[in-house]
């Protein structure tokens, strides 16, 4: 069974052939894929952890068109 270590840095590494492959050196194209894991790796860390997305209190947030645009009137519901 593969290591969480060794999956992400086998995602990197990844992320980094799809960036050479897209025309950028070897170089930028390891610190790119490093900047988009570590923008996913914030993104994980912000979320909610897996047992609570599970509870459908917690990700359920059902509301009328009043209510929704009273949380966001800018936007055009």
């Amino acid at each position: 069974m593969t290591s969480p270590k060794q999956l992400r840095a086998d995602y990197v590494a990844h992320i980094a052939k799809m960036f050479a492959l897209a025309g950028d050196s070897p170089e930028k194209a390891g610190a790119e894929a490093q900047t988009a894991m570590n923008f996913e790796t914030t993104l994980a860390n912000a979320s909610m952890p897996r047992a609570q997305m599970r509870d459908p209190h917690a990700v359920w947030h059902k509301m009328t068109l009043p209510q929704l645009e009273g949380l966001a009137p800018a936007f055009p519901w």
